[in-house]
């Protein structure tokens, strides 16, 4: 008997044109939320306050995909120690989740060309 996985990721705007199609594959489901122009910060205080427990009902994977918002904001030392928290407080609240965090991913965005030593730094930390 196949059993279906539940995933769900979780990240800012560079996930906003991202599918469920385009990832798809046999026995999982997958959900995407993107929060355009948050950071760790806000999805921290919202998984804090149970605001996002729709989407870990039922999920076996959630994928955390640190974007722009973080690099910008916050040193990579900073980055690192939130999503440190992030995972702690997920793993507190949902303990059977296997919980995955994806560095920032690079793209050919002007402000993310003109600071590629401080994404890579961000990501190392990471």
């Amino acid at each position: 008997m196949n059993h279906t996985v539940h995933h769900t990721i979780i990240g800012d705007s560079l996930i906003r044109r991202l599918t469920p199609k385009e990832i798809s594959c046999p026995n999982r489901v997958i959900t995407i939320q993107s929060f355009p122009g948050k950071t760790l910060r806000f999805v921290r205080s919202e998984l804090q306050k149970n605001h996002l427990s729709h989407l870990f009902f039922p999920v076996d994977i959630v994928t955390y995909i640190l974007g722009t918002n973080d690099l910008f904001r916050t040193s990579p030392f900073t980055a690192f120690n939130q999503a440190k928290e992030l995972i702690r407080i997920t793993h507190n609240q949902y303990p059977g989740v296997q919980i995955q965090i994806f560095t920032v991913p690079a793209h050919l965005d002007t402000l993310i060309s003109t600071n590629t030593n401080h994404l890579q730094k961000t990501n190392s930390e990471i």
